[in-house]
């Protein structure tokens, strides 16, 4: 990952031990010498236990040009 910018972020809070965050990320990267930037769009969910969020869940979806926000 060489750049990473996110917007678009929301947080929504469902009782007091979940969380599920959306947001969009614009990076510049590459996997296994393939380029892989763009933009994206992600869906974290998120529990509290012992006291500590963890992550549950983690899912991005590539942008497709033609369907990309300026």
């Amino acid at each position: 990952l060489e750049s990473n910018n996110l917007s678009d972020m929301k947080v929504q809070v469902a009782g007091a031990d979940m969380a599920v965050v959306t947001y969009k990320s614009d990076d510049e990267a590459s996997y296994k010498g393939r380029d892989i930037s763009g933009q994206y769009r992600w869906i974290d969910v998120l529990v509290k236990r012992d006291g500590r969020w963890q992550f549950v869940v983690s899912q991005g979806t590539a942008i497709a040009d033609n369907d990309a926000e300026e």
